[in-house]
């Protein structure tokens, strides 16, 4: 079986409990953890600008590392950008 290489975003350190809970599950997989504090706190960004910028940021990991699978842990992300982001991506993105 390999590796399964999950990205965990947010856009702070609030999804360091969704990490936590995939390796206390035992989940076989490598987890990448991104965040972006430049542009936090996320509720104060428009939906355009939110959209934008994390299509970007994930467009930029998922080109430099192998990824499976995307976890949005950020609230604002989630609820604002995620079906936008799972039309954008071939990649599963919860």
């Amino acid at each position: 079986m390999s590796l399964k290489q999950v990205l965990i975003f947010d856009s702070g350190v609030g999804g360091l409990s969704i990490c936590k809970e995939i390796v206390d599950l035992g989940i076989v997989a490598d987890c990448n953890y991104l965040f972006d504090n430049a542009y936090f706190p996320y509720g104060e960004l428009t939906d355009k600008a939110l959209i934008t910028r994390l299509t970007q940021l994930l467009s930029d990991f998922a080109s430099q590392h192998p990824t499976d699978l995307i976890v949005i842990a950020c609230n604002s992300a989630s609820t604002v950008a995620l079906q936008t982001l799972r039309t954008h991506f071939d990649i599963p993105i919860i």
